[in-house]
């Protein structure tokens, strides 16, 4: 059907979803500012609303974490010497 035809006080829009030419009395405006066609319009999705509790998180007790002891030990490194027969 085309939508070239008059209708007082309306005037041709093109849906931002679609881009179909419409009628101005077609339009609505969608939950996101969209101005869309009656096919395109839909809804707000109900979990857009949903609120959630704020945890409380609290431990019965806490302590500092000790600072990183360190302990220097002599190594005395020794080599074996090697075995008869080898690498001569």
């Amino acid at each position: 059907m085309s939508y070239n035809y008059y209708i007082s006080g309306e005037h041709n829009f093109i849906c931002d979803s679609c881009a179909r030419k419409k009628k101005s009395s077609e339009a609505r405006e969608r939950w996101d500012g969209f101005m869309v066609c009656k096919e395109c319009w839909e809804p707000r999705q109900p979990q857009d609303f949903v609120q959630t509790k704020e945890d409380k998180i609290v431990t019965e007790w806490a302590r500092v974490e000790p600072d990183d002891q360190f302990i220097s030990v002599p190594y005395v490194f020794t080599p074996d010497p090697p075995p008869d027969g080898t690498f001569n």
